[in-house]
């Protein structure tokens, strides 16, 4: 059983940046693709699908999302390989941004159903190197630190996105082109969310150097 670290330990501090680096990591990829989501209705509708085909289309993505989650689960337990899951799955939010190269519904439908799978990939990695770094530093205190800033990104999204439509690209709420322009704004927020792992990746390379055993530090 892994117990705290002492706060003045290299390894404390190493856990401390590493769950703020996922802070980052996280805000900025629930702004990417929390910002998409808010257009993901209207933006199908506009390429000419219907009601049921919107819903048929936010379902699937949402079923799967959930369901790979079993099988990337059982493979990152198995390859330890918790840093290509994480970062193979953070590069596939860029199908948000890619949404903006949609002419069709059933395009725009694809790159829904990839970033839903994209969490698949990524969720059981990232919450497995959070969970090492979080219980140096204290399970409650990591989680909580990493849930602010993740929730801060999923609240900004979708109010960027009516930022971006409402002000900045004028008044073609409707058009499907300002929905365009405005997820291509997006591969921003992605390029500093990439950024950020890859630092994250330099600074633990091995993330399961930060467990610490009782039966080496007892309490």
């Amino acid at each position: 059983m892994p117990t705290l670290a002492d706060k003045s330990s290299p390894s404390y501090r190493r856990a401390i940046i590493l769950i703020v680096m996922f802070g980052v990591i996280s805000f900025f990829s629930d702004l990417t693709y929390q910002a998409g989501r808010s257009l993901n209705g209207p933006f199908l509708a506009l390429l000419g699908a219907d009601a049921a085909v919107v819903g048929l289309v936010a379902g699937l993505a949402e079923f799967l999302g959930y369901a790979v989650r079993l099988l990337t689960g059982s493979l990152v337990d198995k390859s330890k390989a918790y840093w290509a899951f994480t970062l193979g799955g953070y590069a596939m939010v860029a199908s948000v941004p890619l949404l903006a190269l949609s002419s069709t519904w059933q395009i725009a439908a694809l790159f829904i159903v990839l970033e839903r799978l994209s969490k698949a990939v990524r969720a059981p990695a990232k919450d497995t190197i959070l969970s090492m770094a979080a219980r140096r530093v204290g399970t409650g205190y990591g989680f909580a630190l990493h849930k602010i800033m993740d929730q801060a990104g999923a609240i900004l999204g979708p109010l960027l996105m009516a930022l971006l439509l409402s002000g900045v690209l004028g008044h073609t709420l409707h058009n499907a082109d300002s929905y365009r322009q405005a997820l291509t704004w997006l591969w921003i927020p992605f390029a500093v969310m990439i950024a950020a792992v890859l630092f994250g990746q330099s600074r633990a390379p091995n993330p399961q150097a930060l467990e610490v055993e009782l039966s080496a530090h007892p309490s």
